[in-house]
């Protein structure tokens, strides 16, 4: 099993799960955990926004339906206030090839600089309340249900990654203004989603 290390940085995530991705021809979700910890919610919901949001993974067909089926499962449990995260075993076998693995690290490494930047523990109210917690499992609810639509919509998927990877940068780093933010493009995702189904 590999050691979990406490992750308060997007550079700091891609450094764990680089360092998972080097080790194995086939990274498991069940890795990824080991290796980020089971009571990280928000970089875990980071992670999965960022497979969304950047080129190569998002493309996988099925793959925007995994996320959202471990997203639903994950924030579910965070709205419960469990400690640790708890996944079934057939979706903690899911696994992807290292190389979309490291293409997806090495084409983020450079934002990563920038977000970390601009980032930081403000607002706290707004990300340390019970609503937020309420609101992440909503989100992420209705990311999940609307999943079908995005294997058929181009770039929604890539859309709502990103709503998905500002709530869980806000929840890492108890920063309310990317809460916000996060909201916005949550939104623009439905807007995005409803005019191209219509």
């Amino acid at each position: 099993m590999t050691t979990s290390r406490v992750v308060h940085t997007l550079t700091e995530l891609l450094d764990t799960i680089e360092s998972v991705a080097e080790k194995q021809e086939r990274v498991s979700i069940d890795d990824v955990l080991d290796a980020v910890g089971r009571r990280s919610f928000g970089p875990v919901v980071m992670l999965i926004g960022l497979f969304l949001v950047v080129p190569g993974l998002s493309d996988i067909p099925s793959v925007p339906t995994i996320m959202g089926v471990l997203l639903v499962t994950m924030v579910a449990q965070l709205a419960l206030h469990r400690e640790s995260i708890w996944l079934p075993r057939w979706l903690l076998r899911r696994s992807v090839k290292d190389k979309h693995l490291q293409t997806t690290l090495r084409w983020a490494r450079k934002p990563a600089v920038i977000i970390d930047r601009v980032s930081s523990a403000r607002l706290r109210s707004l990300v340390q309340n019970r609503f937020t917690r309420y609101f992440s499992a909503l989100l992420c609810v209705g990311f999940a249900l609307a999943t079908p639509a995005m294997e058929v919509v181009p770039l929604s998927a890539n859309v709502a990654g990103l709503s998905i990877f500002l709530l869980g940068l806000a929840l890492t780093t108890v920063d309310g203004l990317i809460l916000l933010l996060a909201l916005t493009v949550y939104l623009s995702t439905v807007a995005l989603v409803v005019f191209a189904l219509v």
